[in-house]
């Protein structure tokens, strides 16, 4: 909590911190799944005009991200990182499954109950 005192230190510039440099590559070679499903949300928000819920998610996924990046400006050991990355797998984990039960209907889940109806 105490690196949160760099949010007003580094107001202008939080472009240019370490940690983002740092989770650019983090995103390319160990998190890209990440980025593929934040990809899918996206398309499929702006497929079915749910613009509401795509800002929603995104604000959430960035400013999550600013927070952490904020906090550990100069970058930290990606070991001690990984559990605070972790949340956004959750942020868009979530909307992922919704979307898929959006995509189903009622009908189609009963469908693929293996109890017989009585």
């Amino acid at each position: 909590m105490s690196g949160l005192k760099n949010g007003l230190i580094l107001f202008p510039d939080y472009f240019n911190l370490q940690s983002n440099k740092n989770l650019l590559g983090y995103f390319l070679h160990d998190y890209y799944y990440l980025l593929i499903v934040l990809i899918i949300i996206i398309w499929f928000y702006l497929k079915h005009t749910e613009y509401n819920k795509l800002v929603l998610i995104l604000t959430f996924f960035l400013g999550y991200i600013l927070i952490i990046n904020v906090s550990y400006p100069n970058g930290a050991d990606q070991f001690y990182l990984e559990n605070q990355y972790l949340i956004l797998s959750i942020i868009v984990g979530i909307p992922l499954l919704m979307m898929f039960f959006q995509i189903l209907s009622i009908k189609e889940l009963s469908s693929l109950s293996y109890l017989p109806l009585q």
